[in-house]
This record gives structure tokens, C-alpha cells and sequence, in this order.
């Protein structure tokens, strides 16, 4: 994920709000469900309808793929896709 696209992310959500460290990542790799694990290049925590709609928007302009994740009990159905972003 190049800088440019990683600015225009922390735009939208705040720099408190972009998980990009190599630390805090893996508690984004899997749900309860571990079998499946993939780390994603970003985690974004959006406060608003409007951030989530502007990051999808982003997503889809890029051709992203992303998870949406809930509290990551499972209740994604242990999601194996392959995330750049992960929107918890």
C-alpha cells in the first residue's frame, strides 16, 4: 500500500484511527476462528456512516479488497479473503 493512498486513508479516519504498525497488525489477522489468518495492510476504525462510505468508496476506486470486522468473535464466518484493509 504506496504513502499516497495511506495519507488519503488517515484523512478520513485520523491518524489514531489507521493501525499500520507491524506490532498491532496480527490482532487484525483472524477472528476467533484462527485456521484462517491473513494480515491485512491496514486497519481503519471509522466513528461515522460517513467515514466507512468514504473509505469504501477509496477501496473501490483503488480496487482494494477489504473485511468489514465486527468484535472478532467468529461472527464473520472466519472471513479467508485477502485484505488490504480490515474496517473494524
Amino acid at each position: 500500500m504506496n504513502s499516497s493512498l495511506l495519507t488519503e486513508l488517515r484523512n478520513i479516519v485520523g491518524p489514531r484511527n489507521l493501525i499500520t504498525s507491524p506490532d498491532e497488525l496480527p490482532t487484525y489477522e483472524c477472528d476467533a476462528l484462527t485456521y484462517f489468518r491473513t494480515m491485512p495492510q491496514a486497519v481503519l476504525l471509522p466513528n461515522s456512516t460517513a467515514e466507512v462510505q468514504a473509505i469504501l468508496r477509496l477501496c473501490h476506486r483503488e480496487k482494494l479488497p477489504f473485511v468489514a470486522r465486527g468484535s472478532g468473535t467468529s461472527s464473520e464466518a472466519g472471513n479467508s479473503q485477502l485484505p488490504a484493509c480490515v474496517i473494524g
